[in-house]
């Protein structure tokens, strides 16, 4: 009878792939194309030529094996990626003269084309129709995402973080090589990022950082989840790869990245609960089942490579200047003024770069330009207006109300786990664009909404889970 347990249990890792859905490895492979060819913000990357039609042709894929089921379960995270959709389309619908010259902060093309000759063609709202379309076709990258995330069981989502973890830490690696190899090229993806940075899969080291912080959240749902005999082995591996991460922030040169990289820290009170058996309270591995300890032990890892590390880059620039000095608070200041002169309908989604140039000042003139207001909350208010605001704050109340409901349950199951890791990487995606804006990189989007997805767990799911999808208790 032992016999045949341990058999049953050597053959579980096997069948339990098997059991996998062909979605899942659909997206899985979706996923890794997507960091692999999608690191980019900018519209002219050529890999997105092929990247963008994949994308349209799974959610026509996923549409077709659309369940109505899905719909109710849900429906209010399609209609909020509806509502993007329909916001960015309505941009680009023409209007009459009558109606767009009467719009706010259009007195300069309407300048314009009276002095060409043709102050009455039919125009949409956007000030860059071109950047417009640009958007919209953009949406289709994360929606692949969503609609084929919502076709696969609970189990099948939380086997996406093995995906996840796969990829950032080939991110990680490369990361590594470029930081001791710097200004070699072939190690770089993109034509425009800096050769000398580390940006992994990126091509800015801030979206770097950005996922590197969102692993260790990931690490720290990975270590608990699993049969209870490889549970000190995960803990291992957390603690490992959270001692790796965190000089990989540093190296990076990301500002933000060490605000972020503290934030996923602390995140480990809420997503590590005490699991300590009688046999382990005094045994030398008791120390991985509790949080503060592993929070204490980053903290002082932190601190350390800090003062040690001569490649610290990201300490050495955040005492680099002064915060009048920002050149982030200098494009802030034009973008204000430009958010009352479009309100309340905006210039147009995904029109910053046309629409800033008007009103930037002479003091932060370069011969590069400014392709966002590295600010999305700005940015958003300045290109979308009341409408692109609203949708904000609908998700942004969504965030807070289920958050909370993750929050008032323990960690006792998967999908409270998982709900959990969902809250704490939207949070620093919201954190992080308070400088930056990594929402608009196809990869950083997927994974935004990957994580909206697990936010969207419920526990009358847990039945569906079986296997390594067991968190141990007491």
């Amino acid at each position: 009878m032992k016999a045949a347990v341990r058999s049953g249990r050597s053959m579980n890792p096997i069948s339990k792939f098997e059991r996998l859905s062909p979605t899942f490895w659909v997206l899985a492979v979706y996923l890794t194309c997507v960091f692999l060819m999608g690191g980019g913000s900018r519209g002219d990357i050529a890999s997105l030529i092929l990247l963008r039609p994949i994308a349209v042709i799974l959610c026509a894929w996923a549409l077709v094996r659309f369940d109505t089921a899905a719909w109710h379960r849900w429906r209010r995270l399609l209609m909020l990626a509806g509502a993007l959709f329909a916001l960015t389309a309505f941009h680009l619908i023409p209007l009459p003269a009558a109606i767009w010259q009467a719009l706010p902060g259009r007195e300069l093309v309407i300048t314009i084309g009276r002095s060409i000759g043709s102050p009455d063609d039919v125009r949409p709202l956007s000030l860059s129709p071109l950047d417009t379309w640009n958007a919209l076709f953009s949406l289709f990258v994360p929606l692949a995402v969503l609609l084929l995330g919502i076709g696969l069981t609970e189990r099948e989502r939380h086997h996406l973080l093995f995906v996840m973890l796969a990829i950032g830490a080939l991110s990680a690696t490369m990361g590594a090589l470029q930081a001791l190899s710097p200004g070699n090229t072939a190690l770089h993806f993109y034509r425009f990022d800096n050769p000398n940075a580390s940006d992994g899969l990126f091509a800015n080291r801030n979206h770097q950082a950005l996922l590197l912080a969102c692993l260790i959240p990931m690490l720290a749902v990975f270590a608990q989840s699993g049969e209870r005999g490889r549970l000190t082995r995960r803990k291992g591996v957390m603690a490992a790869g959270i001692l790796i991460l965190i000089p990989l922030l540093l190296v990076t040169g990301s500002r933000a990245g060490l605000v972020l990289g503290v934030l996923a820290s602390l995140s480990l009170l809420l997503l590590m609960s005490r699991t300590v058996t009688k046999r382990d309270d005094h045994g030398w591995r008791s120390w991985l089942n509790d949080p503060r300890l592993l929070v204490g032990a980053a903290a002082v890892m932190l601190v350390g490579v800090i003062i040690l590390s001569r490649r610290a880059e990201a300490f050495r620039r955040l005492f680099a200047s002064s915060p009048a000095e920002e050149s982030r608070l200098q494009i802030w200041q034009p973008a204000i003024h430009a958010i009352g002169e479009f309100m309340p309908w905006g210039s147009g989604i995904g029109s910053f770069v046309s629409s800033y140039q008007v009103y930037e000042t002479y003091n932060i003139l370069s011969p590069t330009y400014r392709n966002h207001a590295h600010n999305e909350f700005l940015e958003i208010a300045m290109t979308g207006g009341l409408p692109a605001l609203l949708i904000l704050g609908v998700a942004i109340f969504g965030w807070v109300r289920v958050t909370w409901q993750w929050m008032m349950q323990p960690p006792r199951s998967p999908e409270i786990l998982y709900g959990r890791l969902g809250s704490v990487i939207v949070f620093t995606f919201a954190v992080g664009s308070i400088v930056d804006y990594p929402a608009r990189v196809p990869s950083l989007a997927c994974l935004l909404t990957l994580a909206a997805l697990w936010m969207g767990g419920r526990k009358s799911d847990h039945a569906t889970s079986t296997g390594s999808d067991t968190m141990h208790s007491r």
